[in-house]
């Protein structure tokens, strides 16, 4: 992602804050599983800020950027401030983001940056269902990588997240919750494919991948607000 950001008058200083949450207790999946996080990480952007309704295609709209990924423990609750963003004192609306991987028009193939060096998006746990031979339990871990589908192309693009004007000392929160990246994934499926006493690994075309991916790129995408 392009720095577009105008350097000139009418910039604030505006900070970057990220969240988790407390998932120290087992929650509930599909098909009877209940399901335990030991890990869950995520490298969140570049992010841009946009100030129409609808994320723009066009770099030159942006008015608040934060260039450099960064990585967001998901399991830890405590709002921790993590970046400076680059911003103009104006009014944003949408945004769009990547996952830790760009694709610069100037490049044959995706970019990964330090923060998704162990990938996009880390997980590691334990899921338990009781069944008839006795309680199922399958240690999991994926280690997933979201990229651009191609040259100049942004992974999320989020619409109508809020009607903010941006002013010295604001900050913006972007708070994930891990639990809804897994909650869909067919444990069945994962338990059946593995052998008894390993671990289940998250595979490239897997129903586990896809859920993730979805969860992270629509229904569960990370919140974004302001001074809160």
């Amino acid at each position: 992602m392009l720095g577009c950001v105008d350097t000139g008058a009418g910039r604030v200083p505006a900070r970057l804050v990220v969240q988790g949450v407390d998932a120290s207790e087992s929650f509930a999946g599909r098909d009877g599983w209940t399901i335990e996080l030991d890990r869950a990480e995520l490298a969140f952007g570049g992010l841009t800020l946009c100030p129409g309704v609808q994320a723009g295609d066009l770099c030159e709209e942006a008015r608040a950027e934060v260039l450099e990924p960064v990585r967001i423990d998901g399991l830890d609750p405590a709002p921790r401030e993590v970046a400076e963003i680059s911003a103009l004192a104006t009014t944003v609306r949408s945004a769009m983001w990547n996952y830790g991987v760009r694709w610069p028009l100037t490049s044959t193939e995706p970019v990964v940056d330090e923060a998704a060096a162990d990938g996009s998006v880390v997980l590691e746990g334990v899921a338990r269902r009781p069944s008839d031979a006795g309680e199922r339990v399958l240690p999991f871990r994926a280690s997933l990588i979201l990229e651009p589908a191609g040259p100049g192309v942004v992974v999320v693009r989020a619409s109508r997240l809020f009607d903010h004007d941006i002013e010295a000392g604001d900050t913006l929160r972007v708070s994930i919750d891990p639990r809804a990246w897994v909650s869909t994934v067919q444990f069945d499926a994962l338990f059946d494919a593995t052998t008894p006493g390993e671990t289940a690994v998250f595979a490239e075309d897997s129903q586990a991948t896809r859920a993730v991916v979805t969860a992270l790129t629509t229904r569960a995408q990370p919140r974004l607000s302001w001074n809160d």
